[in-house]
């Protein structure tokens, strides 16, 4: 299989980015799924929302006369037993109706059903493209712009490998345990490009078959900026950015973000935590956003007491240079990792951000 496509699936699965896979009939989606949730550890629930009504998904109303409200009770056997990390397969994605879809909206997003909250689990969908599925027709474009598609193709080559002797799991790459605190750096970044580029941030399509699939929107940046720190943290190439991202914003959108973070002509990193007194803090703004964000994502990759310690000096010097507010994402972001120093903290360097990071409780006050 494509190891590109399996990746972005299983960036999506671990950074619980619900994600709808998109592809013909019987070209190997459900099977491809329970074989990336064995190699991850984890339980694949399959479902087909379109054979349960709007209440089993949403909630049955269930009026509390005593305290004066309703309540909402979902079919609690759709979701009984799932635990933390499962995932939830919703097979046949297209083919529950406009009411259908509006419930699941909640479900694959906020993960909740009606007053249950469930575990954190992870939501892939699947369908087949609307003209060769069976009573299927596109998604409604509120509940489209929710996922991240990821176009799937048929591997003949693979299936002719390993039909008789049968498949092995499939490998994928997993994320790093602190992922999560490059979300902050990776969105400063795309806050820098949407102020240079404002008009697609939130962009609805001119038709509306564009609009039952990916298109850019204030909600799909900041799922982008999530993907992109899973992304970075499991040190994948653009390859697996450009899928992603494709899948999020639309092709033409991703392609052109991607550009732009290219042509930044950024310093080398590793050299700059090498020989962090001769940085050079950039002139433009953008630039300074994107130098910052990639110093953090690479202590948050490979932590040392050093790498640390040098990543505060380069702050510093932005910081000196006028560029604080810049900062405050990714010094955020880094002075999470304090936790893990062996040696003493670089105080002075830090000096200039310990009114933030005690605020925000990072540092003790």
């Amino acid at each position: 299989m494509n190891k590109t496509i399996i990746n972005a699936i299983a960036v999506g699965i671990q950074a619980q980015q619900p994600t709808l896979l998109v592809g013909e009939p019987g070209c190997g989606k459900t099977e491809s799924v329970y074989s990336i949730g064995r190699s991850l550890g984890r339980h694949v629930r399959v479902i087909l929302a379109h054979i349960y009504s709007q209440e089993d998904i949403g909630g049955f109303p269930a009026p509390d006369f005593d305290r004066g409200f309703v309540r909402m009770l979902p079919n609690e056997a759709l979701f009984a037993g799932l635990k933390d990390l499962d995932i939830i397969f919703w097979d046949e994605t297209n083919q529950p109706d406009e009411h259908k879809q509006g419930a699941l909206m909640r479900v694959v997003h906020e993960n909740r059903a009606g007053v249950h909250v469930l575990p954190k689990v992870s939501h892939i969908g699947a369908m087949n493209p609307p003209e060769k599925s069976a009573g299927g027709s596109e998604i409604a474009p509120p509940f489209a712009n929710r996922f991240m598609w990821i176009d799937w193709k048929a591997d003949t080559r693979v299936w002719c490998e390993n039909a008789i002797k049968g498949f092995p799991d499939l490998e994928v790459t997993r994320l790093g345990e602190e992922w999560e605190l490059l979300v902050g750096p990776q969105l400063s970044l795309v806050v820098a490009y949407g102020r240079a580029r404002q008009d697609v941030l939130q962009k609805y399509p001119k038709t509306h078959s564009e609009a039952c699939g990916p298109w850019p929107s204030l909600r799909s940046w900041t799922k982008l900026a999530r993907i992109d720190a899973a992304i970075q943290s499991a040190g994948l190439d653009d390859d697996v950015r450009l899928v992603c991202f494709s899948g999020l914003v639309g092709n033409a959108t991703a392609t052109e973000y991607l550009t732009y973070l290219r042509e930044l002509d950024l310093p080398d990193v590793e050299q700059l935590l090498l020989t962090p007194g001769k940085f050079k803090l950039p002139s433009r703004g953008d630039q300074r956003f994107a130098v910052l964000a990639s110093v953090t994502s690479a202590v948050v990759r490979h932590f040392t007491d050093d790498r640390y310690h040098a990543a505060w000096k380069i702050f510093d010097t932005a910081r000196a240079g006028g560029a604080g507010d810049i900062a405050v994402a990714s010094a955020t972001s880094l002075a999470a990792m304090h936790k893990h120093l062996k040696g003493p903290g670089p105080r002075k360097e830090m000096e200039g951000f310990l009114p933030l990071l005690k605020k925000t409780g990072i540092i003790p006050a």
